[in-house]
């Protein structure tokens, strides 16, 4: 999303031409759950301004710390709106507290009239190390979507076995829905268990 599309989206959804030449709808990065106006609204208009951002340290440091926060960090990982700049989801949500460590230090030498004594030292500098850890597996990326989004956007649970699901005669909901039914028709439908 941050890059392909929320590098390309704005706090609402809207339309935009693609390389294809075609119109694409780009998800409002505040239908994101727990992802504030202002955050976004900022974003946006620095990655307008001087450009994409190039990874998970430029995002931090080029937006006020202040304005950014860990629900929405968390939120935007587990939605993927940072798939193009870190493919581990789950390393940047629960690298938070570093990134804005780092993000905290670099604004405040920035906005720091004087000058500091290492500063010049690269590793003083130097960007945190993530915390080392597995992304979540497929079952966990798509349940860490749904709380991003309150449903399944990309993928659903059970795409893995629709072919297994139509050999034992499931159907869609849509053909309920369509009324292709006959009355007294036995029908086998399948799902998930959300709670």
């Amino acid at each position: 999303l941050l890059q392909n599309c929320a590098w390309n989206s704005y706090y609402t959804f809207h339309c935009q031409m693609t390389q294809q030449h075609n119109f694409a709808i780009r998800f409002g990065l505040g239908a994101i759950k727990a992802v504030g106006f202002n955050m976004m609204e900022k974003a946006a208009t620095e990655r307008k301004n001087n450009g994409n951002f190039k990874d998970i340290y430029d995002f931090s440091t080029r937006l006020d710390p202040k304005s950014i926060n860990k629900k929405s960090i968390e939120a935007l990982a587990k939605a993927g709106a940072f798939d193009n700049i870190s493919k581990n989801r789950r390393q940047i949500a629960e690298s938070f507290d570093l990134l804005s460590a780092y993000a905290a230090k670099q604004h405040e030498e920035s906005s720091s009239s004087q000058m500091s004594l290492f500063g010049g030292m690269p590793e003083v500098n130097q960007a945190p190390q993530l915390r080392k850890i597995d992304d979540w597996n497929k079952a966990e990326r798509l349940q860490k979507e749904f709380e991003a989004f309150g449903y399944f956007l990309n993928e659903h649970p059970l795409d893995d076995y629709i072919s297994e699901l139509k050999i034992r005669g499931v159907i869609f909901s849509e053909k309920i829905e369509r009324d292709e039914l006959q009355n007294d028709d036995i029908v086998k439908i399948a799902g998930v268990v959300a709670g």
